[in-house]
């Protein structure tokens, strides 16, 4: 496992083509038209309870949206984040809506899952062809180890090449057309320091290859692996400077009972109390505050029983063999503390 953090990229990290691939596929999602997702979640400025919005896809809002799909996340309390999250799935699938699994030798190990990286597959007409060079760039003539198909009637520029050099960087340019085709010959005035068996993508200057994210990556047998990936679309970033609606969840609660809070335990010579004779004896005082309104609350009830320390676990648990009644005071909600009594020095409770 690993932590995949999507964000923009400027860099692409590795380029594939049929000449350093093993085999790919692809699959496309074709998704019910929806209009927005119906959120559901627990909202944190509503006390943790169960809430609800409403996030509409580009184009819809509240008078024209009626096909909305229901959507949760788990752990999202914060509304704003909630509603910037929903944003990004909806923009994932409106823009990402295929997938693309690509075996690949051992040049998948300078990968990571969410990298950028660059194909091209000529049979889903990505690029052109892909090539090497057959030799050291030589003024501005770059040779190619196979010829290419060309359309000799383009105007110089039309086409270009990306090439990968040994040291992982890259370059792109374009290409003076050749005059007859095929051709494994091409004059490139901005191409430098292509050397012998750097990898060569060729297409139209512009659309050589597609970029993609690296969703995962799956280990195959002598160094190989699968990666999946989507394509690679900034669009879906746009929502990080998105400005969510105010939250308004339209709902009224009623009014909660008052509850008390404990504040302050003690349980020293300053909260001892007297017994029947007037001798001082050990007391326990639990100080609270009330949280909420005190209509229909009659008091606090405080209990006690003895109990023991658990010193693997660190905590006070009840003592099994207890089976003595719970010890029982009350007072009421405006009183502010409890006092235990009676108690027994150097005894857990």
């Amino acid at each position: 496992w690993t932590v995949v953090i999507d964000k923009p990229q400027s860099v692409i990290n590795q380029y594939f083509t049929p000449r350093n691939t093993i085999s790919f596929s692809a699959s496309k999602v074709f998704p019910e038209e929806f209009h927005g997702f119906r959120v559901r979640f627990i909202s944190e400025v509503e006390d943790w309870k169960n809430s609800e919005m409403i996030v509409y896809r580009d184009g819809w809002d509240a008078d024209t949206a009626d096909l909305l799909e229901g959507f949760s996340l788990a752990g999202v309390t914060d509304p704003d984040h909630m509603w910037r999250l929903t944003r990004y799935f909806i923009k994932s699938a409106e823009l990402q809506p295929e997938t693309f699994s690509l075996e690949v030798d051992i040049e998948q190990l300078v990968v990571t899952p969410g990298d950028r990286v660059a194909w091209m597959e000529e049979s889903l007409l990505i690029g052109l062809a892909a090539a090497r060079a057959r030799s050291d760039q030589v003024g501005t003539t770059i040779v190619l180890d196979t010829a290419l198909e060309v359309d000799t009637g383009q105007a110089n520029g039309y086409y270009g090449m990306t090439v990968r050099q040994a040291d992982g960087s890259s370059q792109s340019f374009a290409v003076d057309t050749p005059l007859a085709s095929p051709a494994d010959t091409f004059n490139a005035p901005t191409a430098t320091a292509v050397k012998a068996d750097d990898l060569v993508l060729f297409g139209v200057f512009g659309q050589i290859h597609q970029d993609l994210i690296v969703r995962d990556i799956l280990p195959g047998s002598e160094m190989s692996a699968t990666l999946v990936c989507l394509p690679y679309d900034e669009r879906i970033y746009d929502v990080d400077s998105e400005v969510p609606p105010v939250y308004d969840p339209i709902t009224t609660p009623p009014p909660q009972p008052g509850r008390p809070l404990i504040a302050d335990i003690r349980s020293d010579f300053s909260v001892m109390q007297p017994d029947s004779t007037g001798i001082l004896q050990p007391a326990i005082r639990v100080a609270y505050i009330v949280q909420g309104g005190v209509n229909d609350v009659q008091g606090v009830v405080g209990e006690w029983k003895p109990s023991a320390f658990d010193e693997d676990t660190g905590l006070i648990l009840p003592i099994e063999e207890n089976d003595s009644e719970w010890n029982q005071t009350l007072v009421s909600l405006q009183n502010g503390s409890i006092f235990m009594f009676p108690v027994t020095q150097d005894t857990y409770y």
